[in-house]
């Protein structure tokens, strides 16, 4: 065995399984991460197996393998040398990533020291800590503290079920669910205020003129909702998660794709010319083979998940900052893998991409009038714009990479008819509790 290379994992057992994958240069950070899910396991809610515990003998790579493929979570403790590996790298990551793909395996990466972890294909999956702050860099306490957070996100994800859709494409792959993030019960202020009017004008910035004629009145008066919890995916939806449905449904792809294949390279990008009634589509497929109900998120759920109780103009704040998200500030001109700004563009409650990139389908009316809605503020469920039926104009929100500063704030309101495809526009969705 490559001697630079350990490996832990639970496997061969009912219990709820772990693999860590990690440098035997950075033993002493694996040590206290055994330390910290100790309690877990004497408990019996997960099951670690180290390579110290295989037998003379053995197949060491194909326990290695089994490991993997048995894995409900695997952490990734990242450093210069767990990158430098080449065992890592051309054999244990291709079969995590592909464990990934087919179990839903859960990847947790933990940033030990400066490495080049953004340059590769792993930046795709959020880390526990940024880059910019590897647990090298921590005080004592500070390193104690992100070991009991990443004890927790195991053991959370240890009694929860796998996050794979039962339902086998013709490929023999099952496909994922989306990452789903609970957003809490509880009021928030929906809307903007004069306030934040004033903001906009001492930035100089030219879309005010706009906004403040026509826009501005649609997110009047600011008011309390009230809503019950609920969960929204962490990410709109993937065009690898949409290529699922489609291969389990015989739903029409959307209409850019050649022989309903996306294009290559863009697997984690958000799925693009999708009508409000494909969305529609998706959420009730995932539903049947889940047996729990997904939807499209409401509007008012949408914002409160995106702006947080302080309702932020933007999700990360109330500054602007360009290089957050995927707008025509950004530059970009088309769409971005999901997670490409990382926590960066994150939401108070965790809830990425809100901003950007693309525009997301919400279950609410508009109205019949483009520039007139009929369902004005305050908002209410009870009065007719969540009902499925009808073919008025539905709301967006979020804006996309060809979006101005005005339209990608938290509280901005945009509406497509609910038939509209284009390629600036996706979705995500809701899941009740």
């Amino acid at each position: 065995m490559d001697e630079k290379i350990g490996f832990e994992a639970g496997v061969m057992s009912d219990h709820s399984k772990v693999f860590i994958s990690y440098s035997h240069k950075d033993a002493e950070y694996l040590e206290r991460l055994r330390i910290h899910l100790t309690e877990y396991e004497r408990s019996g809610l997960v099951e670690i197996w180290d390579d110290t515990r295989l037998i003379g003998g053995e197949d060491w790579q194909q326990e290695i393998k089994k490991a993997i493929q048995s894995a409900k979570v695997a952490v990734l403790l990242i450093s210069a040398d767990f990158l430098a590996s080449d065992f890592i790298a051309y054999k244990e990551l291709p079969q995590l990533l592909a464990a990934r793909k087919a179990e839903g395996t859960l990847i947790l990466p933990v940033i030990l020291g400066p490495c080049a972890f953004e340059e590769t294909e792993l930046k795709v999956f959020q880390a526990v800590n940024k880059p910019s702050d590897p647990l090298s860099n921590m005080t004592t306490h500070q390193r104690e503290s992100l070991w009991m957070k990443v004890a927790k996100i195991i053991k959370d994800a240890s009694i929860a079920p796998l996050v794979t859709v039962p339902l086998p494409n013709p490929n023999g792959q099952p496909g994922l669910l989306p990452e789903m993030v609970p957003i809490p019960a509880g009021s928030f202020m929906m809307g903007s205020t004069l306030l934040d009017t004033e903001y906009f004008k001492e930035q100089g910035w030219e879309w005010v003129k706009h906004y403040l004629k026509e826009h501005y009145k649609w997110e009047q008066p600011v008011h309390k909702v009230e809503l019950p919890a609920f969960s929204l995916s962490r990410f709109p939806v993937t065009n690898w998660q949409y290529l699922e449905f489609i291969r389990n449904t015989n739903h029409p792809a959307p209409y850019h794709w050649i022989d309903n294949m996306y294009e290559p390279d863009t697997d984690n990008h958000p799925v693009v010319n999708a009508s409000w009634f494909d969305a529609q589509e998706y959420c009730a497929w995932l539903s049947r083979v889940t047996g729990k109900r997904y939807r499209l998120p409401t509007e008012a759920e949408w914002e409160k998940a995106a702006r947080g109780r302080d309702g932020y103009h933007w999700s990360w704040g109330n500054e602007w900052n360009s290089k957050r998200c995927n707008s025509k500030n950004y530059a970009a001109g088309h769409t971005l893998r999901v997670n490409h700004f990382n926590q960066e563009s994150a939401s108070p409650y965790g809830i990425m991409d809100c901003l950007g990139n693309v525009a997301e389908w919400c279950s609410t009316k508009w109205g019949s009038q483009w520039m007139s809605p009929t369902y004005r503020y305050p908002y209410s469920a009870l009065d007719g714009r969540e009902l499925i039926e009808g073919n008025e104009l539905r709301v967006t929100r979020g804006g996309s990479f060809s979006s101005s500063i005005g339209d990608v704030r938290c509280a901005s309101r945009s509406r497509f008819p609910p038939q509209q495809k284009i390629p600036s526009l996706g979705f995500r969705c809701v899941c009740e509790q």
